[in-house]
């Protein structure tokens, strides 16, 4: 998961907390799951590595920017989904804002197929809400935001 981080000019460069955990009994689809809190503003880019991309914004203070190579102009401004599905395949992911609390998983792109029913190549560049797929997110967000803790939240997904 390369990531580069860029603060605001007046603040020192500081990387980001990542909690990670990988889940044993799912090598092969789910490479990585993994938490970042982040309270400061900043922005970051984060290079590509050819997985499918389950996202969710735990505590609802959505980024500025949120965006893939190929997101329409409109995907480029604040983002409204309190969770993303996104495959990076050649461009990085630009995100930026005050401050951020995300879950993420990063599955094979078979996973997209076997998990989502859709072919990891309707994603590529791309980022999107679940439910514009016609995947219903809402049970496993609301249960994500009432765990109190990272370990919990990785075994939930």
């Amino acid at each position: 998961m390369p990531v580069a981080q860029n603060t605001e000019a007046s603040e020192p460069f500081k990387p980001l907390e990542v909690a990670v955990y990988v889940p044993q009994e799912l090598l092969g689809m789910v490479h990585v799951i993994a938490e970042v809190q982040h309270d400061r503003p900043s922005s970051a880019i984060i290079m590509p590595n050819g997985t499918v991309e389950l996202i969710f914004f735990l505590e609802r203070n959505q980024p500025e920017r949120f965006y893939l190579g190929d997101d329409s102009p409109s995907d480029r401004a604040q983002r409204n989904e309190s969770a993303l599905l996104c495959s990076v395949a050649n461009r990085p992911q630009i995100v930026a804002g005050r401050s951020l609390h995300a879950i993420f998983a990063m599955m094979a792109p078979a996973a997209a197929m076997s998990v989502f029913g859709i072919p990891a190549s309707e994603l590529a560049n791309r980022s999107v809400a679940p439910s514009q797929l016609g995947i219903d997110v809402r049970s496993l967000e609301d249960l994500l935001r009432s765990l109190p803790s990272f370990a919990l939240r990785a075994r939930a997904i």
